[in-house]
């Protein structure tokens, strides 16, 4: 494998690791902003590195930092006592920061050249219309790798589709996601009685889209094993 598309994936990991960051700081901010308890800011994930304490938040770096996440200083009945609102823009700001660092970089892009965006969706776009099946996550790193090898502002277009499809992922109404945690934070205070049922509903869309992804993947593993058995004969 040529060595700078093995550099292509990693932009695409470091890229990918930037935004969610981004997501975790708007989090880290609606904290700070309404008074809400971090007990834990994880760097990566595990095996755990080093850590420090930065006033009351301990702050952890892990071996693989691809991941971050926010954990709050809170058992569950005095989570319950934060105000409803400063729970469900605590939930907000994550995507709300990937939103603002979407519009950010559209700005960056029409000030320095009105046509690029225009040309490098073309380029996104040619990638999809090119196959006859629904692709996987699998597949789009690979096309993403193989438009960053060809050209480097490709970095950019990739930004905006990761942040696009971090912010629509954390707002799907699943419970350990940001959109499943305001409706679940809403339905708690405003319609206990059915709460049990959104909890039901929301193991079965979990369970759909893991499976969906799941599917995908091995697709998409078995297409390329396919693809670079056949360019090795």
């Amino acid at each position: 494998m040529d060595a700078y598309i093995i550099i292509a994936y990693i932009i695409i990991i470091l890229l990918t690791g930037l935004s969610l960051l981004i997501h975790e700081i708007g989090h880290l901010a609606a904290a700070k902003f309404f008074d809400i308890k971090v007990k834990l800011f994880s760097i990566g994930i595990c095996p755990s590195l080093a850590s420090y304490n930065y006033k009351d938040i301990k702050v952890k770096i892990c071996a693989f930092p691809v991941m971050f996440y926010v954990t709050l200083n809170y058992d569950t009945n005095s989570y319950f006592n934060i105000p409803l609102y400063k729970r469900v823009l605590f939930s907000i700001f994550g995507s709300l920061a990937n939103l603002l660092f979407l519009i950010f970089i559209y700005l960056f892009c029409i000030a320095i050249n009105k046509t690029f965006l225009v040309s490098e969706f073309y380029k996104i776009y040619t990638l999809m219309y090119n196959i006859n099946y629904i692709p996987g996550i699998l597949y789009l790193i690979n096309g993403f790798a193989k438009l960053i090898y060809q050209n480097l502002y490709s970095c950019i277009s990739f930004l905006l589709i990761i942040n696009i499809i971090i912010t629509a992922v954390n707002l799907l109404p699943i419970i350990e996601h940001d959109g499943g945690k305001i409706i679940f934070n809403i339905l708690n205070q405003k319609k206990p009685n059915i709460l049990k049922y959104y909890v039901a509903f929301s193991k079965i869309l979990k369970f759909s889209i893991g499976s969906l992804v799941i599917y995908f993947t091995i697709m998409d593993s078995w297409r390329l094993f396919i693809k670079f058995f056949r360019n090795t004969l």
